[in-house]
């Protein structure tokens, strides 16, 4: 029988399930993250709301990861309450490997599908699209 990170982990190997995890994954995170810093201004959903000029419902679409915002609208949302977004990045699959020593964590390793590019050499532009590193040099000298 296998556990759900196994599980997981099969499933992650079709490409297009992997997509749509990667895009849920990422909205239920800026979910949590707009949640808290509402949470620690102190604010209820319409104040948020009223003070970004969105609408309430907007607010808590996004908050349910129901809404998916462009980056910049995110930026300006957190820009507006003196906030900025800092984001790394970790492997999708992490396991326990004893249910006792929950201390001990182990990553699996995951590498991509084949037919996905690495992004190794390769720097987000400004206009979010993506730049070689050695196009990025010449723009920047």
């Amino acid at each position: 029988m296998r556990t759900p990170t196994q599980d997981l982990a099969c499933r992650l190997k079709n490409l297009e399930y992997a997509k749509l995890y990667g895009s849920e994954q990422v909205k239920a995170d800026l979910a949590l993250t707009l949640s808290k810093a509402r949470h620690k201004l102190n604010m209820t959903q319409k104040q948020f709301a009223d003070t970004l000029k969105l609408s309430q419902p907007y607010i808590a679409k996004i908050e349910s990861g129901a809404a998916n915002p462009t980056i910049g609208a995110v930026g300006a949302m957190l820009a507006v309450l003196g906030l900025s977004l800092i984001t790394h990045t970790e492997p999708l699959l992490t396991y326990i490997s004893s249910p006792v020593d929950s201390d001990s964590i182990s990553v699996i390793p995951f590498p991509p599908p084949a037919n996905v590019l690495s992004f190794d050499k390769y720097s987000a532009g400004a206009s979010g699209g993506f730049i070689s590193k050695p196009e990025m040099k010449t723009m920047n000298a």
